[in-house]
């Protein structure tokens, strides 16, 4: 990945990561639909940068993510923009869902450009993890979902843009720990 490519690529997801708290902030304005035009316009441009690991993944992610958004601008067009949370998760669930019906999944694809020859207990615990974020994303999807039709904005930005975070760095730390101990042990 060249630097230019790697810088944009940071940006792009520092914007989306910030997008909640720009929500929060714009939405008190009379018809934010260009906050909508923004996360999808931002997100595209992230899945355009992202890694060619997994391509052939990248078209379903990308046509649920856009189905998602056009549903919920046809919708309620001044609310549209809450459901991005819930439609990103949801395009990852998607891939990491149909990565577990493939030989290999997700996660053992990113493993195996690190350790191409990854053992077969390696194999074995990629699956597994690969299945933890699947659940996971699909959890954090439905309570997205709830967050934007239901709650609050001050719910949906501290759910979407501080707990989710948290959540998921709690669940990676936990990957890196337990991958130490268990390399340890092996």
């Amino acid at each position: 990945m060249t630097l230019i490519r790697a810088s944009l690529s940071f940006l792009l997801a520092a914007c989306l990561v910030a997008f909640p708290f720009a929500a929060f902030w714009f939405s008190s304005f009379e018809h934010p639909y260009w906050l909508f035009a923004a996360a999808v316009a931002l997100s595209i441009l992230r899945f355009a940068t992202a890694g060619r690991v997994a391509t052939d993944l990248l078209v379903p992610q990308l046509v649920f993510y856009l189905g998602v958004m056009a549903m919920a601008f046809l919708a309620a067009k001044d609310q549209a923009y809450l459901l991005h949370p819930f439609a990103m998760s949801g395009s990852f669930a998607l891939i990491f869902g149909i990565s577990l019906s493939k030989e290999q999944s997700l996660i053992e694809t990113f493993a195996r450009l690190r350790e191409p020859d990854l053992p077969a207990s390696g194999v074995v615990f990629t699956r597994k993890l690969t299945r933890i974020w699947f659940v996971f994303l699909i959890l954090n999807s439905i309570v997205a979902a709830i967050t934007a039709l239901f709650a609050p904005i001050e719910v949906w930005v501290f759910y979407n843009g501080i707990l989710f975070y948290c959540l998921s760095g709690v669940l990676m730390v936990s990957d890196f720990l337990y991958r130490g101990i268990f390399a340890a042990r092996a």
